[in-house]
């Protein structure tokens, strides 16, 4: 890209270099979120004392979490990103690592 003028050449091309990476930077993150925020689901509590997210991983409906979102829960819904609401289970956690799964 061409600067306009001379007497700020260095600012102006820092700027320009700035604004480059930025933009693309945000494409990335832009293409990043098209890709995978679909397999991103919100996690409720049935008796609606906890919630938080987690992703589906496998075809087949398995979802991987924090063990502490799924807390003590005695049922679990999944929202999807298009407002669907479907009933989950518990397939197993560790609590030692923090990691639950559960299916839809």
């Amino acid at each position: 890209r061409r600067l306009a003028s001379t007497s700020g050449a260095k600012t102006g091309l820092r700027q320009d270099f700035s604004s480059a990476a930025l933009d693309a930077y945000s494409q990335i993150v832009t293409q990043t979120v098209d890709a995978v925020g679909p397999a991103v689901v919100a996690v409720h509590h049935g008796e609606g004392t906890g919630q938080g997210s987690g992703f589906i991983f496998s075809s087949d409906g398995f979802i991987v979490t924090n063990d502490h979102v799924l807390g003590d829960a005695s049922t679990i819904t999944v929202s999807l990103t298009d407002d669907t609401v479907l009933p989950a289970e518990i397939v197993g956690r560790d609590p030692a690592t923090d990691v639950g799964v559960f299916r839809m």
